[in-house]
């Protein structure tokens, strides 16, 4: 059976509360917008075990899907 990564992923993200929704009162993004949902990936580093669990699905879905890189670099904005 194919993992689902993204609802894998977004099971932790909830779970760990990195995932807020304000329906009446929505976010205002870094791009001037608003979003009744917020996600606040800031929050992973301090979970280690979800994080980590993170990490082994991307490294799966990069196996996976014979995706090859030299660096990754991510930024919360």
């Amino acid at each position: 059976m194919e993992k689902n990564y993204q609802n894998e992923v977004a099971k932790i993200l909830i779970d760990i509360e990195s995932i807020k929704f304000s329906f009446k009162n929505p976010f205002r993004l870094t791009s001037g917008q608003k979003s009744p949902v917020y996600v606040d990936c800031r929050k992973i580093i301090s979970y280690i075990k979800e994080r980590n669990k993170i990490l082994d699905y991307a490294n799966e879905y990069f196996k996976k899907n014979k995706i090859e890189f030299d660096i990754l670099a991510g930024g919360e904005t």
